[in-house]
């Protein structure tokens, strides 16, 4: 638990970093989730186009009613402007949101990655100074090698 506490004494300076960090995790998390359940809608347009939505349902915060807006939204972009384009467009929303995921991805990395270099060398640096001003007769009165 000591080793913690200064640990966490040397993860100060980097507060603002790593809750950057956090925050383009946490988004790219978001983007991850929503690029993968994009993947329902263009399966069923592909394996199932005869089913569609006729009537939107009362929107609320719930899995049903989201589902079956975008269904119903996506049955009428079918209707007026063909499968190709409902395909189209759900493509290049999978392909948006995974670039967005993967840009947010390396952001965070890119916060990330100094933060830990930076704990290292400062964990680093106070071992020195802790070494450099020791007396230097701990040194020679101790016995040395085997």
């Amino acid at each position: 638990m000591k080793e913690f506490s200064k640990l966490l004494k040397l993860i100060i300076p980097y507060k603002l970093k790593i809750f950057l960090g956090i925050v383009f995790e946490s988004i790219s998390v978001v983007f991850a989730l929503f690029s993968y359940t994009m993947v329902i809608p263009f399966l069923r347009i592909l394996f199932n186009p005869e089913k569609l939505v006729t009537s939107p349902c009362k929107l609320t915060f719930s899995v049903e009613s989201l589902q079956n807006n975008l269904f119903y939204f996506l049955s009428q972009l079918i209707t007026n402007q063909g499968v190709i384009f409902a395909l189209m467009l759900v493509s290049l929303i999978i392909v948006l949101a995974s670039m967005l995921k993967n840009g947010f991805l390396y952001l965070s990395r890119h916060v990330f990655v100094p933060v830990m270099n930076g704990i290292v060398r400062d964990y680093q640096m106070a071992i020195y100074r802790k070494l450099i001003f020791c007396h230097l007769l701990i040194f020679l009165t101790k016995e040395k090698g085997i």
